[in-house]
């Protein structure tokens, strides 16, 4: 049951773990309540924060290995809601919480591709579905949506300074939650295409310092 006195949440959900993350989460907290899942759930619990689970909010665990984990309409849902009559019905029907951030760093799916071990069953399982998914809901939702460690303070700064609903800094970092999932895309295209044509050449390194100038 969701009560109008509970706070917005804010999904953190994060491949950078470091002590960092922990401010940032713990500044997140004055406004939002935390929602978050598997590594980083335990790691912020670790750290003495106080923070919902995944698993608890939309009652399902995480399934088939992991691979679905944040797929859920309680999550999707709770980024995609209009601010209508209609669909605040809807969300105290189906018990969904407004997500009004989203702090995602996806797995860098280039640094698998790099490793001279990896294989295209190893890129395949490190390909991130559920990061891309949200940051794409969280940035049509108009949701606070973070993929960039060096963008918290600025993140954090708006938030204290009452102006992170601003139209221009949500579309900020909207633009650049979609300009990440093009990336990610691209470079899992790319790599299906290489293993298809022998005469493809992508040069992986390149690509690898040019994505961790964009995200990070």
């Amino acid at each position: 049951m969701v009560t109008e006195s509970q706070r917005d949440l804010a999904m953190i959900s994060s491949y950078h773990k470091d002590e960092e993350l922990v401010s940032f989460a713990r500044g997140v907290s004055n406004h939002f309540d935390l929602l978050s899942s598997g590594g980083t759930f335990q790691f912020l619990i670790n750290h003495g924060l106080t923070v919902l689970s995944t698993e608890e909010y939309t009652g399902m665990p995480a399934i088939l290995d992991h691979r679905v984990v944040t797929l859920h309409p309680k999550i999707h849902g709770g980024f995609l809601a209009r601010n209508t009559e209609a669909h605040r019905k809807e969300m105290q029907e189906w018990g969904i919480r407004r997500i009004s951030l989203l702090y995602n760093t996806v797995y860098p799916l280039i640094d698998e591709i790099v490793k001279e071990e990896s294989t295209p069953e190893s890129v395949l399982e490190q390909t991130d579905i559920g990061g891309p998914a949200m940051l794409r809901s969280a940035a049509k939702g108009r949701a606070i949506v973070c993929c960039d460690p060096r963008d918290r303070q600025d993140v954090l700064r708006h938030l204290e300074a009452g102006t992170a609903n601003d139209w221009l800094f949500l579309l900020k970092y909207a633009s650049k939650a979609e300009a990440l999932v093009g990336e990610y895309t691209r470079i899992s295209r790319m790599y299906m295409e290489e293993l298809q044509h022998d005469h493809l050449y992508v040069n992986w390194q390149q690509e690898q310092s040019r994505w961790h100038e964009q995200f990070g």
